[in-house]
């Protein structure tokens, strides 16, 4: 499992960079790790669960502005 210093790491790689849709399944799969981690408990840098939420939501502003993209070159 990835810890929370990693998923932030990735996370914000994908906010930042250019990527493409299929990048973005990297930080999906890293959000649902960081969801497990909240739900078992982990006190493991605690410091960063302040900060992953609001990186999260940029994920998927960022996601959601890829996808809106597709659909009008579809267009």
């Amino acid at each position: 499992m990835e810890t929370r210093s990693e998923i932030l790491g990735l996370l914000t790689e994908l906010i930042t960079e250019d990527v493409s849709l299929e990048d973005l399944k990297s930080g999906r799969t890293a959000i649902e790790a960081y969801r497990g981690m909240l739900e078992n408990g982990s006190s493991e840098e605690e410091e960063l669960d302040d900060i992953l939420p609001d990186i999260i939501e940029e994920f998927y502003s960022k996601q959601e502005d890829l996808i809106s993209q597709e659909e009008l070159k579809v267009q």
